[in-house]
């Protein structure tokens, strides 16, 4: 965290209520945050907490992660079923929910990098770590990683390997999977 003047472009993946992306924002306040919540009744909670903490440079994606654009269903029967479970799939017929790849979203955002990937997406990170090409592609541009694995997804090991492949150190605190992309941070 010592580059903490060089944290730039900020995805929150998952960010239920925002109380990690209001928290990231307060300790790189001159980082564009990018939350991405699926849920409309978190993503009123977000917005909220925005509007509260007077935050700029902080954009919500009401939608989900995803390998590629496309649209995406609402589940929530992983785990206890809570506001905090919430995840999403692949719909084969137009909804209300899109998915966004990380394509889509640096070319939104004007980003080449992305200086801090921060994934809770409730068992989501199995159908990313799924494509590796894509998921190489986007942490060879990724310096830091934190992100919650599921175990119940059977992927953990697959995600460590692409973490290794690409360049990255990383230890488990918690729930999280800590990691630095030492190819990008010296």
């Amino acid at each position: 965290w010592q580059q903490q003047n060089k944290i730039a472009f900020i995805i929150d993946a998952g960010a239920n209520a925002g109380y990690t992306t209001c928290y990231l924002k307060a300790f790189f306040p001159a980082a564009t945050v990018v939350a991405i919540e699926p849920d409309s009744k978190n993503a009123a909670r977000i917005r909220k907490n925005f509007l509260q903490n007077n935050f700029s440079d902080l954009t919500l994606i009401e939608g989900g992660l995803w390998p590629k654009d496309g649209w995406l269903e609402l589940k929530n029967d992983f785990r206890d079923g809570k506001d905090w479970s919430f995840y999403v799939v692949e719909s084969t017929v137009e909804t209300d929910l899109k998915g966004y790849s990380f394509d889509s979203i640096l070319k939104q955002f004007d980003r080449s990098t992305i200086d801090l990937l921060k994934i809770d997406i409730e068992g989501g990170e199995k159908e990313l770590f799924s494509h590796p090409a894509m998921m190489d592609t986007v942490l060879q541009k990724t310096k830091f990683l934190a992100i919650e694995i599921h175990d119940e997804t059977g992927i953990r090991d697959t995600i460590y390997e692409a973490l290794k492949r690409n360049g990255f150190e990383w230890f488990n605190q918690g729930e999280l999977t800590i990691a630095t992309n030492k190819n990008m941070v010296q």
